[in-house]
């Protein structure tokens, strides 16, 4: 059982015959539990520090030593790009495996946040109230209820509260309204190629600074060139490119131009000379 906090992802149990793991295990010559053991330290090492899945932040020589590999970081680069594992510097298909654990995760926090700031208004009315009520002949019966847990009775105590329009009550998390996408994320979103979880993409967007926003939006079209002459598929997700704060990265020249570090595409390279075989690598 992982200590409270401990980050932690999903070991399928068909990893170890999976062929790309094999075509790693052979290009690193090692075994194949060595190999499965290197690709976990990796993926552990980006759940924790690279949660996008993007790795073009980092070293060659930083993958490396994430996977513990310490032979040559250059050999082992290649051989997990030509095995399918990494696409250029990116982590294949790291939103559907790690996507969901990922949103969990968020999802949890964001309701602790919510749980949090209700109970602090909530102890904060009453001690006003209290203040409110001392030394004046006014029925507090109703304040001295028990703090419930009780998400319904929560929510018909504030009701109570701005009806009798007593004392300033703290707005709650769940009261703001965030249902509506703004003029500038419209824009922005008619421009990006990937069109998917577009309620989500909006929540992030809403979460930027107006300077952050601008940028977004500036530097969008320096992307678009290596985007629409890829593969859909690795074109980041839009949640991803809004939470990665991908409008910093430096721009990718399009495919057909692709070099990376004097050596060309090794997945590209890889599709040519045989069929991807389908289905998932996990």
């Amino acid at each position: 059982m992982p200590k409270p906090g401990t980050l932690y992802l999903p070991s399928y149990t068909n990893l170890r015959r999976h062929p790309k793991v094999r075509r790693l295990a052979k290009a690193l010559n090692v075994s194949i539990p060595t190999a499965i053991g290197h690709l976990h330290c990796l993926w552990w090492y980006a759940v924790e520090s690279a949660q996008d899945g993007d790795l073009s932040r980092v070293t060659v020589e930083d993958i490396a030593l994430a996977a513990e590999w310490d032979e040559d970081a250059d050999t082992f680069l290649a051989a997990i790009q030509r095995a399918g594992f990494m696409d250029d510097l990116r982590i294949h298909d790291w939103d559907d495996y790690a996507g969901a654990f990922l949103s969990k995760r968020e999802r949890d926090r964001e309701n602790a946040l919510i749980r949090q700031h209700r109970h602090r208004a909530k102890a904060q009315s009453v001690t006003r109230e209290s203040r409110v009520s001392h030394g004046m002949s006014r029925d507090v019966t109703r304040m001295s209820r028990p703090v419930t847990d009780n998400k319904e009775e929560i929510r018909e105590e504030e009701k109570k509260r701005e009806e009798t329009n007593t004392t300033p009550v703290p707005i709650s998390l769940s009261n703001v309204s965030t249902d509506e996408p703004t003029t500038d994320f419209n824009e922005w979103w008619s421009q990006y190629p990937r069109k998917e979880n577009k309620k989500k993409a909006a929540e992030v967007w809403r979460t930027l600074s107006d300077e952050d926003r601008a940028a977004a939006m500036d530097r969008l079209p320096l992307f678009l060139p290596r985007y629409l002459s890829d593969d859909p598929q690795f074109t980041p997700l839009p949640t991803t490119w809004l939470n990665g704060r991908r409008w910093e990265d430096q721009p990718l020249p399009p495919k057909s131009s692709r070099v990376t570090n004097g050596r060309v595409d090794f997945l590209a390279k890889a599709e040519e000379s045989e069929h991807i075989i389908e289905g998932s690598w996990r």
